[in-house]
């Protein structure tokens, strides 16, 4: 058993038995994913508290593992995204099957599907029910601000992961944003892409 903690965080490693080949689980309880970025010198930040376990099996041969983890609060350079609900698991081997979901801050996006990483062959569907502007401002690290309006639309993405193919649509509602190298901004975008 490996346990770091501080405070109410807390890592956990520990093996289901002293059998050998037994299953490892990782816990994670109120981690601050600040932790694991502090390590790193990177103009990114992220933040948020992980809670959820994954399980490793079969490490002797071909490890598998299962992953039900949540992100409280998930922010990048101190703007808020939301919530996101990871479930990933590879019982098959060279296959995982993962649904992904963003909640909070009026969103709601659903990535659910598989990647086979023999063939490298994606079969997912992306549906953006609603994605606010300023939840996509955080990933574009200071290129746009003051953004408004929200995203939505579905995609399905299949093809490789060296050459995806993305087939659906996304609609720009009462988009507007400033581009900081410009300093321009624009308004009212409602057009739909792909």
């Amino acid at each position: 058993s490996f346990n770091l903690s501080k405070g109410n965080n807390r890592l956990n490693v520990q093996s289901e038995s002293n059998a050998a080949n037994a299953p490892l689980n990782v816990e994670l309880k109120d981690f601050e994913i600040k932790t694991l970025t502090n390590f790193v010198q990177s103009d990114y930040e992220f933040g948020g508290r992980i809670n959820g376990v994954t399980k490793v099996t079969n490490l002797a041969q071909t490890p598998n593992f299962t992953a039900d983890l949540n992100i409280d609060t998930f922010t990048v350079k101190k703007d808020t995204v939301g919530n996101i609900a990871i479930k990933i698991n590879n019982r098959i081997a060279n296959t995982f099957d993962t649904n992904i979901a963003i909640t909070g801050n009026d969103n709601q996006v659903n990535l659910d599907g598989t990647y086979k990483t023999g063939n490298g062959q994606l079969d997912f569907v992306l549906d953006v029910v609603k994605l606010q502007m300023k939840s996509i401002q955080a990933f574009t690290f200071g290129v746009i601000n003051q953004s408004t309006g929200f995203v939505n639309g579905k995609l399905d993405i299949n093809g490789t992961a060296e050459i995806p193919s993305l087939n659906g649509s996304l609609k720009f509602n009462n988009v507007g944003m400033n581009v900081v190298a410009l300093n321009s901004k624009f308004q009212l975008i409602n057009d739909t892409v792909l």
